[in-house]
């Protein structure tokens, strides 16, 4: 019976402990986890594409203006940007870049948001062509790419860098402003991977030790059964096919009612008063 007792604790201690380990992993991946901020153009201009004005500076202005926004939408983590490279192309792919700008690195705080609104001159557009498409009706086409790398504040822990590669295309139309009245993000052309998936591998593997570690209690628990069993009388009792394999396992000398019995005491952890003499015939 001791052993019954015994093996029931040690039971019910490692999956306690289980449980309490899945709990906290959970809370760990839940503050260990980061999300990239969401960057977007909010505004788009083009000055020598704008057909309504005809002034001689505006024929040949050939800048762009734009307004960047950067979004940290995590409420307890910072973020720390190196320098963002802002490189924009005339067309939808990056075959024809034209223009490069340096936003410097900072700090933004959690939930907190940063726009960063500059002017760089273009080089190279074809722009009596974009200005034939626009004034026909049609738009002309820039594609903004951004890149950077970036490190996320959880506490006072500092994580390490991550890539950030984003690009969106900006329609332009005649009056040289973006088509779209909101802001357009800039979207990755891979899949994300956050940093949590080494905590979840580390989870399972905590998983699989842990059941592995119960399994070989289990094991030993019905071994001490036995060993308590094979001291005591007990009659015949209905097995399952695991019961008797176990029982030719550990006790392979015994007879086929002893082992029946022994059975019992492993699987229903119970004594049974031994019964008369006369039931039990020539045992």
């Amino acid at each position: 019976m001791s052993g019954d007792g015994e093996g029931g604790c040690c039971g019910g201690r490692c999956c306690r402990f289980i449980i309490t380990s899945g709990v906290c992993a959970l809370f760990l991946w839940l503050a260990l986890r980061t999300s990239k901020p969401t960057c977007s153009i909010q505004d788009f201009y083009v000055p020598i594409l704008n057909k309504s004005d005809h002034s001689i500076g505006t024929r040949s202005n050939n800048s762009i203006f734009f307004d960047l926004k950067l979004d940290n939408g995590m409420k307890e983590k910072g973020v720390y940007y190196d320098n963002i490279s802002l490189t924009f192309f005339y067309g939808p792919n990056t075959s024809f870049p034209v223009a490069n700008y340096t936003v410097p690195g900072f700090y933004q705080g959690h939930g907190k948001q940063a726009r960063r609104k500059s002017v760089v001159e273009a080089h190279g557009p074809p722009w009596d062509a974009a200005f034939k498409n626009v004034s026909n009706g049609t738009v002309s086409i820039f594609r903004v790419g951004l890149s950077t790398k970036l490190r996320f504040k959880i506490i006072f822990w500092h994580t390490k860098r991550h890539n950030l590669v984003v690009g969106a295309n900006v329609e332009v139309n005649d009056s040289g402003k973006k088509v779209s009245k909101k802001g357009i993000k800039l979207k990755s052309g891979s899949p994300e991977h956050g940093c949590h998936l080494e905590l979840l591998l580390f989870y399972i593997v905590l998983v699989v030790i842990l059941a592995d570690d119960l399994k070989k209690s289990k094991m030993k628990t019905d071994q001490k059964a036995l060993m308590l069993a094979s001291d005591q009388k007990l009659y015949w009792a209905d097995l399952s096919p695991r019961a008797t394999f176990m029982v030719k396992w550990y006790c392979p000398d015994l007879p086929p009612m002893r082992r029946a019995t022994l059975g019992q005491a492993v699987f229903k952890f119970r004594a049974v008063p031994e019964p008369a003499a006369s039931l039990m015939g020539s045992s």
